[in-house]
């Protein structure tokens, strides 16, 4: 089990991956959160999902644009993806957070 702060550091890492567009760390920091014994709630809600609301404000100011959104997107998958190869989700484990984008 990680410690406080060593939590802290990888639920930061994760939000920075994802507002970044660093498929790469996020996947790394995902096992890590894992490996770790992080919870999956904890890692998506202040991690992922955090990220993904920075990266939604910087698309409402137009800083990103839809394809660096969906690039972004599939990096939060890759949170799913170790997910369930890591425990099979360890059945109602795991909470999804979405927002609908539209053109306008």
């Amino acid at each position: 089990m990680a410690s406080k702060e060593r939590t802290r550091e990888i639920l930061k890492g994760l939000y920075d991956a994802v507002v970044a567009d660093d498929e790469k760390a996020s996947a790394e920091l995902s096992q890590t959160a894992l490996e770790e014994g992080i919870e999956a709630y904890d890692a998506v809600m202040s991690g992922l999902s955090a990220g993904m609301e920075k990266v939604g404000q910087l698309y409402a100011s137009k800083e990103y644009f839809v394809p660096v959104v969906i690039n972004i997107i599939r990096s939060v998958t890759v949170f799913v993806k170790s997910r369930r190869k890591w425990s099979l989700l360890k059945q109602n484990s795991l909470i999804l957070s979405g927002t609908k984008i539209e053109d306008t």
